[in-house]
């Protein structure tokens, strides 16, 4: 004698399982459009831009890439250590120095990453400074910040150079230098002759290939649930 199988869950299950459900699909969606996301920025870093003319006006992104140039001098001081960074997993820091364009406000030039390994009062050999008129060109580039936001500490104008840094923003960078900043940073093109490593990164630094496994993995979730619910909740009637 054979049986019919119906579908029949206790209403209890069904508080269990819909919200669960529906965590795990929003999570999945989350991650997919995630990854959308990602790939939509990194087509945008791909394709070509056009060089412009730096002005103060001139609102920095990081996607897509803002390729700008500009002409002016270097202060021969102060130099600016952004401290607590890393490239290929080793210590060091960004060298920062500061920028007179022929009009505007001063500007934060990144001079590249520089290891360094030792104290506080063992500095990087830093490298000189141009001491005639410049045209740079690089990416024009927000100020980076800290993953969580620090307390800006009350500051006055530096009297020592180099000046270790830690993601100080346009108005603590204008205290520090005693003159206006433009909020932004000059992420300065690879030169081989400068011992700075420039490596900028032009992509997401998580790949949509991640998030794309992340979203798959949350979808992988949400139907094992379905399967054990409905398997679980199956009644054979004879």
């Amino acid at each position: 004698m054979t049986g019919t199988r119906s579908f029949r869950p206790p209403r209890w299950s069904w508080l269990g399982y819909l919200p669960l459900m529906a965590l795990l699909l929003s999570l999945g969606g989350w991650q997919l459009n995630r990854g959308l996301t990602k790939v939509a920025l990194d087509e945008d870093a791909a394709a070509p831009q056009v060089m412009q003319p730096w002005s103060e006006t001139l609102v920095p992104q990081i996607t897509p890439p803002l390729p700008v140039r500009m002409r002016g001098e270097y202060r021969s001081a102060p130099l600016l250590l952004l401290d607590n960074q890393s490239h290929d997993r080793h210590p060091g820091v960004h060298l920062w120095a500061v920028f007179q364009p022929d009009q505007g406000p001063l500007v934060v030039v990144n001079q590249g990453w520089m290891p360094w390994n030792g104290g506080r009062d063992a500095l990087p050999d830093l490298p000189p400074l141009p001491t005639e008129a410049q045209t740079l060109e690089g990416l024009w580039r927000p100020l980076p910040r800290a993953g969580i936001a620090l307390a800006q500490a009350e500051c006055s104008p530096l009297t020592q150079s180099p000046a270790l840094v830690l993601y100080p923003t346009a108005a603590t960078l204008g205290c520090l230098l005693d003159a206006p900043v433009a909020d932004g940073l000059l992420l300065l093109d690879p030169d081989d002759r400068h011992p700075g490593v420039r490596a900028w990164s032009l992509t997401a630094a998580v790949p949509a290939t991640r998030h794309f496994g992340y979203a798959a993995q949350w979808f992988m979730f949400a139907a094992v649930l379905t399967f054990f619910f409905v398997t679980l909740n199956l009644r054979v009637k004879a």
